[in-house]
């Protein structure tokens, strides 16, 4: 991880953090380090006397956030259990869970909950909002290693069976939610909202719409990370050592998570503001499936099924970035601006379709059924 990104932390909260490793069989804590990029959970970054590294994260739910508040435990309990299934398989690029001296992966401590992991390598090169560093055998790199996790995680059978929503849940309340935003808005955000209220409305009846043509209730599902972007993957140079924060992990069909890291990959700024490249989305097409092996659809599906992903995925994010504006987390209104870029700057049928034809003249991975 980047040297930046970590700050040493108060003597107080510093003794907090103590008391909670306390629970831990570790060495003597040298350090307590607090992580500044992340947003939602607190995150610590541990170095102990014997030199091993850990990260502690203090697990939060916000009441309008991607999870159920009231599935907490059992989503981190859901969360542990991954890890662990993906460390029997010897999957290298995820940390690993540390129990606790009672043997559980959850901690507790003044009514929080502690989860420990093992120190991934690497450092991170950028984040949704920063691609500068990114270049194409990065992206390479990015694709190749979720489609190896996509391909590990399909025999994960999990015993905590946590009901979050799906792309099709997100996108069916996403109305409801929409009329919640058109009254909790206020000032700028609120005006931006309503200028562009009548052409949203219309992107949520397209979605649904092509979710019933996919016939979404019959596809197969599996853990995705839905949270797949560079600022949660590590590098040693060009290469993926690590993908981390899994705290959004969920069960739904596995293009949501290739339409996460194609639709977080967006340029920030400047005049191709949150568009999307038909070249890059063939990259990274081709890049998954190098690594996840011949795809189970046959290629007239296909498209279909990763543009309603799209679109859901940054329908999601687009009202989750308006909800944080409304809670007054978020002050920045150019990522309003760029969350309503991302649908309405793309042309969603025309740029799969495309880069589907880029990537069948190259590579052709497609079952004949």
């Amino acid at each position: 991880m980047e040297s930046h990104d970590w700050a040493v932390v108060p003597t107080s909260t510093s003794e907090y953090i103590k008391k909670v490793l306390a629970q831990y069989r570790l060495a003597e804590v040298e350090q307590i380090l607090e992580n500044g990029v992340a947003k939602v959970n607190r995150v610590y970054l541990v170095l102990l006397g014997d030199g091993k590294k850990y990260v502690l994260r203090k697990s939060y739910i916000p009441v309008d956030g991607p999870l159920n508040r009231a599935n907490h435990t059992n989503h981190l309990l859901f969360e542990a259990e991954l890890l662990q299934f993906l460390e029997s398989r010897n999957f290298s690029l995820t940390p690993h869970i540390i129990l606790n001296q009672l043997s559980l992966p959850i901690s507790l401590h003044g009514g929080e909950q502690f989860m420990l992991f093992s120190f991934l390598p690497g450092s991170r090169e950028g984040s949704w909002n920063n691609l500068s560093r990114m270049k194409n055998e990065r992206w390479v790199g990015v694709f190749g290693s979720l489609g190896s996790f996509a391909k590990a995680v399909q025999a994960f059978r999990p015993r905590h069976v946590v009901k979050e929503k799906t792309l099709l849940d997100f996108t069916k309340e996403s109305l409801n939610t929409i009329e919640k935003l058109e009254w909790k808005l206020q000032g700028e955000s609120r005006e931006l909202f309503s200028e562009n209220l009548p052409q949203l409305k219309s992107f949520v009846k397209e979605t649904l719409d092509i979710f019933e043509l996919i016939h979404y209730n019959t596809l197969p599902r599996q853990v995705v990370h839905f949270d797949y972007h560079i600022g949660n993957i590590n590098f040693s140079n060009n290469e993926v050592v690590g993908i981390m924060d899994f705290d959004w992990c969920r069960i739904d069909y596995r293009f949501a998570d290739i339409a996460s890291g194609i639709g977080l990959a967006c340029p920030y700024e400047g005049r191709h503001c949150g568009v999307l490249d038909t070249n890059f989305i063939a990259l990274a097409i081709k890049s998954y499936y190098q690594s996840y092996g011949k795809s189970e659809y046959n290629e007239d599906v296909e498209p279909l099924l990763l543009e309603a992903a799209l679109r859901a995925y940054l329908l999601f994010q687009c009202l989750y970035t308006f909800q944080c504006c409304a809670q007054g987390t978020e002050k920045n209104l150019h990522s309003a601006r760029f969350a309503f870029n991302t649908l309405f700057q793309n042309d969603f049928r025309s740029l799969v379709k495309n880069a589907y034809a880029i990537y069948n003249s190259s590579f052709h991975s497609f079952s004949t059924s």
